[in-house]
């Protein structure tokens, strides 16, 4: 992804030393931070502003539906720009980019990673205090990984976030966006989809986020399988999946979940 976004540099590490590549590393990105400084300020300008009016709120928002309250010493989030082609994340860090920004495309903003990327962190905390320190024995890390981009969609999609973040019809990251569920209704649903209506079923008959998610986490076991099946695929072929009808049909085929 980032020699997607970055041709140049990968002509300049070209049958070049490994012991020197750090360094064509650096002098690049200093390179590129100079040559685009005036509009990086202007950019963190904006962000500072948007994660006052809306990614405060937002977060806020979210403790509310994930049922979580903050520790006295809770350390906060930090959001930092970057020219990276994604957003990675680290305990309680967010990675923003704005290389979209930087090349004149507009991004959903800090706003709205901000909120997707901070519910991973509250769901982390949540799955602490479900399992203790037996965590990473008991889920797997494909299992973990569709938990929180599936959880992420479902919440941002309730009021009053969807209003606050304008979102309408989030399904998540583009892997999740062709997995479907066979319900035990027969019905096919996207997965996103599948997960929401048992959130707002859960929620509405009184019960808090720790029981929705333990919940989640059987149905997800039950068809580790298949989710392993679908990482799988992705991390072989990414985004091409889209354009090759025969591994979107592999890909698309519907989920069974069986009581």
């Amino acid at each position: 992804m980032i020699f997607s976004a970055f041709p140049k540099l990968k002509e300049l590490l070209a049958n070049i030393p490994k012991e020197k590549e750090e360094n064509i590393v650096n002098e690049f990105v200093s390179d590129f931070y100079q040559e685009h400084c005036d509009k990086i300020e202007e950019i963190g300008k904006s962000m500072k502003i948007e994660a006052t009016e809306k990614l405060i709120p937002g977060v806020k928002d979210l403790a509310v539906l994930m049922d979580y309250e903050w520790s006295n010493d809770h350390p906060g989030y930090i959001a930092i720009p970057s020219i990276l082609p994604f957003s990675p994340f680290e305990t309680n860090v967010f990675y923003f980019s704005i290389l979209g920004e930087l090349r004149g495309s507009k991004g959903k903003g800090v706003a709205f990673i901000g909120v997707h990327e901070i519910s991973h962190f509250i769901l982390f905390d949540v799955l602490d205090s479900i399992y203790g320190e037996e965590t990473k024995k008991e889920l797997n890390n494909n299992l973990i990984y569709f938990l929180k981009e599936i959880l992420a969609p479902v919440l941002m999609n309730q009021l009053p976030l969807a209003n606050l973040l304008s979102v309408e019809n989030y399904l998540g990251n583009p892997n999740l966006k062709e997995i479907y569920i066979l319900d035990q209704s027969g019905k096919k649903i996207q997965i996103s989809r599948y997960f929401q209506n048992i959130y707002e079923k859960e929620k509405a008959d009184g019960k808090v986020f720790s029981e929705i998610v333990k919940e989640m986490v059987q149905i997800l076991r039950s068809i580790q399988n298949e989710i392993d099946e679908r990482q799988k695929l992705w991390n072989m072929s990414g985004g091409k999946i889209y354009q090759d009808e025969t591994l979107l049909q592999k890909y698309s085929e519907s989920i069974k979940i069986t009581p």
